[in-house]
């Protein structure tokens, strides 16, 4: 029999403090910290926060596609520096191969922490990667 799976929110120490999208739901430029259990492809620190933007909401589809960030400084995509007002404690890469999408529906405290807008210079660049490939 298998071991029943905790829902995300209780696998950790709890949710890091903070809240969820605003009143408008999650908006473009947006970085969040998300369980890495709603992302679309899995993550390989389960069980975990990763860091993420927000590029695009798809209210139709229900769907919010990101990029997740890594600290792995050799994979390919958007460079972004240690940024310690967002959460990020270390220099990273918004990855090329990490675009992602969550369900609308999920994309909520204490599944979704927002941390901030990411510097415009950065964002841009990232919206480049994205429509451009």
């Amino acid at each position: 029999m298998a071991a029943e799976r905790l829902p995300p929110w209780l696998r950790h120490d709890g949710p890091p403090p903070g809240e969820g999208p605003g009143p408008d739901g999650p908006q473009p430029g947006e970085l969040y910290h998300v369980d890495t259990e709603i992302l679309s492809r899995k993550d390989a620190h389960r069980d975990s926060w990763r860091p993420v933007v927000v590029v695009k909401v798809h209210t139709d589809l229900r769907l919010v596609r990101v990029y997740t960030r890594t600290s792995d400084l050799t994979e390919p995509g958007v460079r972004h520096p240690r940024d310690t007002a967002l959460g990020l404690d270390k220099d990273g890469v918004f990855g090329k191969r990490w675009d992602q999408s969550i369900d609308l529906g999920l994309f909520r405290y204490p599944l979704v922490i927002r941390r901030g807008m990411l510097d415009e210079g950065t964002f841009s660049k990232v919206l480049d990667m994205w429509e451009h490939g």
